[in-house]
């Protein structure tokens, strides 16, 4: 007990400077609780000083660092109220778009097998925010030409979502309902390769509906937009050839009669529409994001100290 108090007397007596370069110690080694730690006792002690709001920057980055996104997320919030006009409010918003975005990816959907396109997307739709806000109010910042890459990204990935849902009301024939999560898309989506898909969708729905003009209407938009994904010419567009296939009956539906889950069903084919959709070439953009998140910090020369590198 002595020898701890006597720790936490050393603590105390550490100048600001002192408490500071301790905790950068421990971020350049990556000690993300220690350096946590460090960071927040230089904000509670000297709220002030000239190390005080890049403590706090750098708390942000640390929590980032160690996946603690929500915390990420706090303290960005927190030195963009207390700072809303400081020199690198753009990094820390950045920085809050980052811990939206990579909480998207938990470490249990980048193992599991799948797509992962079903799963809760509420974090990517706060990244989303986030990005726009940085493009918005920081036009200039250096962060703009990841976030909209970012952006283009997430917004994807929630129009997948979408189609997943639909595809999901397309097997249980429930068509208004596929034809409004196709909407969805067309909609807030537009320039997301998934518009193929929901387009497709919409006139499948139409079809089943007896709506031959909106039929055609979809088909017609799709064949401007994406031409090699209908077939037949103008007034008289068809589906693409993977729906509109025969179906190949295997020796196993031969012997049960097609009891055991045939192959060829209509969602099955929507489905394999998508996954040929996503492994298009010509649809995948030529700026890919990196597997893991890295930051780049800045450089701040406020309080005549170098902080970030």
């Amino acid at each position: 007990m002595l020898s701890a108090c006597s720790t936490l007397q050393d603590a105390n007596r550490l100048s600001e400077a002192d408490l500071y370069d301790t905790a950068i110690g421990h971020l350049e080694s990556g000690r993300w609780e220690q350096a946590i730690s460090s960071l927040e006792e230089v904000d509670s002690r000297f709220p002030f000083g000239p190390y005080a709001r890049n403590a706090q920057l750098w708390t942000i980055y640390a929590y980032l660092k160690q996946g603690n996104e929500p915390l990420a997320r706090t303290s960005a919030d927190r030195f963009l109220r207390l700072n809303p006009q400081d020199e690198y409010a753009d990094y820390a918003l950045y920085l809050k778009g980052l811990a939206s975005f990579q909480e998207g990816f938990t470490v249990v959907s980048r193992f599991l097998p799948g797509n992962n396109y079903d799963r809760d997307a509420s974090s990517l739709l706060e990244a989303a925010g986030d990005f726009r806000r940085l493009i918005r109010e920081y036009p200039d910042s250096s962060y703009v030409t990841d976030a909209r890459l970012r952006l283009i990204y997430t917004r994807q990935r929630l129009a997948e979502q979408e189609i997943e849902v639909a595809t999901y009301y397309v097997e249980r024939q429930a068509w208004v309902a596929a034809a409004n999560r196709a909407s969805v898309v067309i909609d807030n989506f537009p320039s997301a390769s998934a518009v193929i898909d929901a387009l497709i969708i919409k006139a499948l729905a139409a079809d089943a509906l007896d709506e031959p003009e909106l039929v055609q209407r979809a088909l017609t938009t799709l064949a401007n937009n994406y031409p090699s994904y209908v077939t037949g010419s103008e007034g008289a567009y068809g589906y693409p050839e993977i729906l509109t296939a025969p179906i190949e009956k295997t020796w196993g539906d031969r012997a049960t009669f097609g009891l055991f889950a045939p192959k060829g069903l209509l969602h099955e084919r929507v489905a394999a529409l998508t996954e040929m959709r996503r492994n298009d070439p010509s649809l995948i953009p030529d700026n890919k994001l990196r597997a893991e998140t890295e930051v780049r910090t800045p450089l701040r020369t406020d309080g005549g100290t170098e902080t970030f590198f």
